[in-house]
């Protein structure tokens, strides 16, 4: 039931791949990939599409929304192309939207 805190940024990527190619998985079939994904340490890439300042979010390519550090968000703009490393917690079907948290920027 409770599980240990987790260092994501020290723990190996399980999955690499682009927000257009993870949502189409998603649904395609929403079953098998949140099997997969759920829970897992992944990097990521896409365009920023939004940026919540208050929230500590982005969005990239208007699918995935995915919450990081302030440090890390004044890094961003609007139109970077970014690669986030982060824990996968979830789709939305209603909203076909990803979601991660403990994101990081990487380089």
């Amino acid at each position: 039931m409770y599980q240990s805190h987790r260092d994501i940024a020290s723990e190996n990527v399980a999955f690499e791949t682009s927000v257009s190619e993870l949502s189409q998985r998603f649904i395609n079939n929403p079953d098998s990939s949140t099997v997969t994904y759920a829970d897992q340490t992944i990097s990521i890439y896409g365009n920023v599409t939004a940026l919540d300042l208050k929230q500590n979010s982005i969005t990239l390519d208007d699918k995935l929304i995915a919450s990081l550090t302030k440090e890390e968000i004044e890094k961003l703009k609007n139109g970077d192309l970014v690669k986030l490393k982060g824990r996968f917690i979830g789709y939305d079907e209603l909203f076909e939207e990803l979601r991660m948290d403990q994101c990081i920027v990487e380089d």
